[in-house]
């Protein structure tokens, strides 16, 4: 059984088919991986939440729905057998969150990728600062962990 979690080193398909190629017939492969399209954060203005959403997806990490991919990338690459497992993920605790979810990161490349203004950041933070002092802050996201047989 071979392990991993498909990050960023490799494209997602190199990574997948050698581990498929070093795995013994009838062996397994497993793959864990985070669907950042899923992830949402509590905030009363919904489009500016969706927008951060997108940033963080699509252009703050290097293959962020590599989550949402891998049932495919599994059965096109022959594996058999295939279990799919989903995890959902949250926090409440909104100092966590932008620590563990790199809110800061994300938040400079939503501005530089002109995604937001710097109102809307300031309205984003207002927002998450309001609810964390509420005791209201709520993030989540799932992730996927994919398993299949390699045939003979």
């Amino acid at each position: 059984m071979i392990i991993a979690d498909f990050g960023s080193v490799l494209t997602s398909n190199q990574a997948l088919a050698e581990m498929i190629r070093v795995t013994r017939a009838g062996g397994w492969v497993v793959v864990s991986d985070a669907d950042w399209g899923t992830m949402s954060v509590n905030c009363t203005d919904i489009d500016l939440e969706r927008r951060m959403a997108r940033v963080r997806a699509e252009q703050a990490l290097n293959n962020g729905f590599s989550g949402r991919r891998l049932y495919g990338q599994f059965k096109r690459l022959g594996l058999a057998e295939i279990h799919v497992e989903i995890f959902p993920y949250y926090l409440t605790d909104y100092a966590a969150a932008r620590m563990i979810l790199v809110f800061d990161d994300v938040e400079r490349e939503a501005i530089g990728a002109g995604m937001i203004s710097n109102d809307e950041l300031a309205h984003w933070h207002a927002n998450l600062e309001q609810a964390d002092r509420d005791g209201t802050f709520f993030a989540s996201l799932n992730g996927v962990m994919m398993a299949g047989r390699k045939v003979a």
